[in-house]
């Protein structure tokens, strides 16, 4: 089956030192598709002034290899320029029956493009859609994004063959944006774990004592993911606790909307010795700090599937999240459930878990270990077989 893979998200992004869940999920597909024997995979990316533009092989694999030693830590950041020098576009292949994947985020536009060069070979095209966060939840995306996201998705709909999906909770969010239009046929496909496995993940430092217990958040820093319900509840409990309160690691890059988050980050006197700043931890660093933390926290309003929670788990580290449909599905009985805005739960859960003897982290803590994560191997070849007869 010959597959032409969407890599714009690679090209556009591949120069920066730290991922999102999507850039993950991306590098697991490419990993994929670079092994795979039975498919015969091209690749393009839709550059400026707006057209798909073919990358030969060699220049994905380089891209790719650059882009996990930026992961690693192993180098920073660099500049979009150093990425610029593993483009190399080649003449475009299409053969009958062609497959075009792509489980980054196109617009409407480049949907177009490819539904007509797919209708002139008689191919099919599959997208991934990761959540529908910015059409039912547009109070917490940009509103410059808000007509181009329901444009993506409206384009992602009526275009494509088949759908894929992270969740059950995704997969509704579909149903309810089309409600009785028709649907294209749909997959579940739950995602592996993208985080990779370090045999001796170096401890990160917090910037403080080591010894002294810390909570973890990871993920943009955005108003979805629900920062400040935390920073008001550190701040508080540094007052009351002093120098013996937990310490709040936020491990993420600075997002969008989220001025008042920053305005505490930064100027809060209360807590500048409680809480740590990490914007682009490497995956070994991430992993250190998975290992160290006396849990998770992923207080979240909305979700289309949770990478993280599904990580820390997979490390053996409690989860605290919120109770929202994406978070049960992904981390099952594993994580200990409170809503959003239940800040007195919050506080009690985190003083809880603080304490060297607490039986409910010793709780959560067995549920992790006893937790599995869906398999990669079975999503792909879940994904071979629904391509194949689309």
């Amino acid at each position: 089956m010959h597959l032409i893979f969407d890599v714009t998200r690679l090209v556009r992004r591949g120069h920066l030192a730290a991922p999102t869940g999507i850039d993950r999920v991306e590098q697991a597909y490419l990993s994929f598709l670079m092994a795979a024997d039975a498919i015969e995979p091209s690749f393009e990316a839709f550059v400026p002034p707006g057209h798909w533009v073919a990358l030969s092989r060699a220049a994905v694999a380089r891209l790719l290899q650059a882009q996990r030693l930026r992961w690693s830590g192993a180098v920073g950041k660099a500049s979009p320029l150093s990425v610029v020098r593993h483009f190399r576009p080649v003449r475009s292949q299409l053969h009958t029956g062609t497959r075009f994947l792509t489980v980054s985020h196109p617009g409407a536009r480049a949907m177009g493009q490819w539904r007509r060069r797919a209708d002139r070979c008689g191919g099919k095209i599959c997208y991934f859609v990761h959540d529908l966060i910015p059409i039912e939840y547009p109070e917490y995306a940009l509103a410059k994004h808000a007509k181009a996201n329901q444009a993506r998705i409206a384009a992602a709909t009526r275009l494509a063959d088949g759908l894929l999906v992270n969740s059950d909770c995704t997969a509704r969010s579909i149903a309810r944006f089309c409600g009785d239009l028709p649907v294209a046929p749909i997959a579940k496909l739950p995602f592996g774990i993208t985080l990779p496995e370090v045999a001796e993940a170096r401890a990160a430092s917090t910037g403080a004592n080591d010894d002294h217990p810390y909570f973890l958040v990871v993920g943009t820093i955005e108003p979805r993911k629900n920062h400040l319900l935390l920073l008001k509840l550190w701040r508080e409990m540094a007052r009351q606790d002093g120098a013996a309160a937990a310490h709040l690691v936020i491990a993420g890059r600075r997002g969008w909307e989220n001025g008042q988050i920053l305005a505490m980050i930064e100027r809060s006197p209360a807590l500048r010795d409680v809480l740590v700043e990490m914007r682009t931890p490497g995956d070994d660093a991430l992993q250190g700090l998975m290992r160290g933390a006396r849990a998770l926290l992923a207080p979240s309003f909305a979700e289309g599937f949770d990478l993280p929670v599904a990580e820390a788990l997979n490390m053996g580290c409690p989860v605290v999240a919120s109770d929202i449909a994406a978070h049960r599905e992904v981390g099952g009985d594993a994580p200990l459930f409170l809503h959003p805005l239940d800040a007195t739960g919050w506080m009690a859960a985190v003083r809880d878990f603080a304490a060297a003897d607490s039986p409910l982290r010793k709780h959560h803590l067995q549920a992790a270990r006893a937790w599995r994560p869906a398999s990669w191997d079975d999503h792909f070849s879940q994904l071979t077989e629904f391509l194949e007869p689309l």
